[in-house]
């Protein structure tokens, strides 16, 4: 399976290289993306697919109906979970308050996280392997709850030559871990086999409060002392390619695969045992 998967990953790099290359059909950036101002979208997706999960014993996260809503106002918008403010709306730049979005790191640790209906998605280091022989998944799911925070910061958007680039920086306000997260991505827009296809690579840092919340150890979790960690601040990096086609006036055929390779904090944790998380979902989109 990593075999396969590192292959893909290669395969997929080389396409995207070959994508950046390629010249953007569109005359406008949000072309045919782009919404009517003041009107609601409703969709669903109903398919297969799924999210590996990097901890311990624990099971992949199934994906099998993608529920999508957006509402954008003159100012205010409502993109599926995201709730946000446009602050400047340029021909080629956008930049936009972001009043509260979910912070996705607890869902892995949450079987009936909201992670089973979105697709924004491995190695014992540090601890030596005698002291991990003769423990069980069981010993790693006596952990306190790890709860889901609310983010709020700013994003802007950059078009240029068909290429878009995307910046976030969001702070928790709902004092769960009273973090920061930044997040850096270039996009590549296209027409690809009769459908729009999307190529993204990115960047994502977490601080130090927010991953020692999520994947650090305190002593009174852990069946042996050794075992108790404190999670650094750390830098991971993703590969996501999305691609949709029309087939009906209100179904839409989509796939999507995403790669992200987890930070070397993030590794370093004894609950994680894999060294990147892999989502794919293939479906139909219903449009109301």
């Amino acid at each position: 399976m990593k075999r396969f998967v590192s292959t893909f990953v290669l395969l997929m790099t080389i396409l995207w290289t070959q994508l950046v290359l390629a010249k953007d059909p569109t005359k406008e950036h949000c072309q045919p993306d782009c919404v009517t101002v003041g009107e609601w979208s409703f969709a669903v997706g109903i398919g297969y697919g799924g999210r590996t999960n990097p901890l311990f014993g624990r099971d992949d996260v199934p994906i099998y109906i993608v529920p999508e809503v957006s509402y954008y106002g003159e100012k205010f918008f409502l993109e599926n979970f995201d709730l946000g403010y446009t602050l400047h709306d340029g021909e080629n730049s956008q930049v936009n308050l972001l009043l509260l979005t979910p912070g996705f790191e607890h869902i892995f640790h949450d079987d009936n996280s909201i992670g089973r209906f979105t697709l924004d998605a491995r190695s014992f280091n540090g601890v030596e392997q005698s002291t991990l022989d003769g423990l069980t998944d069981a010993d790693f799911k006596k952990l306190d709850d790890r709860r889901m925070a609310g983010l709020s910061g700013f994003e802007a958007f950059y078009f240029y030559n068909g290429i878009e680039m995307h910046i976030q920086a969001m702070a928790d306000v709902t004092g769960v871990h009273d973090g920061e997260k930044v997040r850096l991505a270039f996009s590549k827009p296209m027409n690809l086999f009769d459908g729009r296809f999307l190529a993204t690579a990115g960047l994502a840092y977490q601080s130090k409060s927010l991953l020692d919340y999520y994947y650090g150890l305190d002593e009174h979790e852990v069946p042996i002392p050794d075992l108790a960690y404190e999670a650094d601040s750390g830098v991971s990096s993703y590969l996501r390619f999305d691609w949709r086609k029309k087939i009906s006036k209100k179904w839409v055929f989509r796939s999507v695969v995403s790669y992200k390779f987890l930070s070397s904090s993030v590794k370093d944790s004894p609950i994680v045992d894999e060294d990147a998380v892999l989502t794919y979902y293939v479906g139909g989109m219903y449009h109301f």
